[in-house]
């Protein structure tokens, strides 16, 4: 019986490492048509958020949701405001105290886990393998199940590099 395999494709988080870590982009379609040809993957799930008007975003991932070797699941980017820092300072010679508050800014997140740990689950099974694009060191579970399902091998692309 020939092997299934899947590809699972945390996009942001994957973006981030490649641009900063590694200095290029990635192009979403020629990677779904690289893993279909050359890795043989079946299916290629692709995760992102998209935020309100970027419409380069929505035409890029509505491309790619026409190839047949990729399924694409978006959602809105929900935006985060980061906790302030409070940094307070006592002079040593006076004793007055000096304090700073630094704003933290904001993070955007698409919040795809979920989606993707869905899908793993349900393609998981006997005779299938799995690559997961992501830098995310908290599917272990997932990986643990879809074990125990069946799938023969797990794969992780990602980076051993942090990003600061």
């Amino acid at each position: 019986m020939e092997v299934k395999k899947y590809a699972f494709i945390d996009v942001r988080n994957t973006e981030g490492t490649t641009s900063k870590l590694c200095g290029f982009y990635v192009d979403w379609c020629k990677l779904c048509e690289y893993l279909q040809k050359e890795w043989k993957c079946e299916k290629s799930f692709f995760y992102t958020g998209i935020q309100e008007g970027d419409d380069l975003a929505e035409r890029e991932f509505d491309a790619l949701d026409k190839l047949e070797c990729s399924v694409v699941r978006t959602k809105p980017v929900q935006v985060y405001k980061k906790p302030d820092k409070r940094i307070e300072i006592d002079c040593i010679k006076c004793g007055e105290s000096n304090v700073s508050t630094i704003d933290m800014g904001y993070q955007k997140k698409g919040n795809c886990d979920v989606d993707l740990t869905i899908d793993a689950i349900e393609c998981s099974g006997p005779d299938t393998e799995f690559y997961f694009f992501t830098g995310d060191g908290d599917f272990a579970p997932l990986v643990n199940k879809a074990i125990e399902k069946g799938v023969n091998k797990v794969h992780f692309v990602s980076s051993s590099k942090a990003i600061m």
